[in-house]
């Protein structure tokens, strides 16, 4: 065995004490890092469901505003009415899947 002098046990305290200092630095960034994470991932939840809460109807707003505004203008003849049902069947049908694949909890 060889003997410890107090320079060698000072030097080990030293190096003992930083890396404790180290960990704790290390520790308090881990858990900024997951908070942040936590609260972005909170965040990104509620603007999913935000901007899909406004944005469909909004969608079908618009859309419906511009059919009635093209019918009132060219009126409503049997050629205007089926060239607008298929992107309105179209658009209740995307309608249809985004709200039966909505999921707030994805992000």
């Amino acid at each position: 065995m060889t003997e410890m002098t107090d320079t060698s046990l000072d030097r080990l305290i030293a190096d003992t004490l930083n890396r404790q200092e180290l960990l704790k630095d290390l520790d308090s960034l881990i858990i900024a890092d997951v908070r942040r994470r936590t609260r972005r991932a909170w965040l990104r939840r509620w603007a999913r469901i935000v901007a899909f809460s406004f944005g469909l109807p909004l969608v079908l707003l618009v859309s419906l505003a511009g059919a009635y505004i093209y019918v009132k203008e060219h009126g409503a003849t049997p050629f205007t009415l089926s060239l607008m049902l298929w992107p309105a069947l179209a658009l209740i049908y995307a309608s249809y899947r985004a709200v039966s694949d909505f999921s707030p909890g994805e992000v």
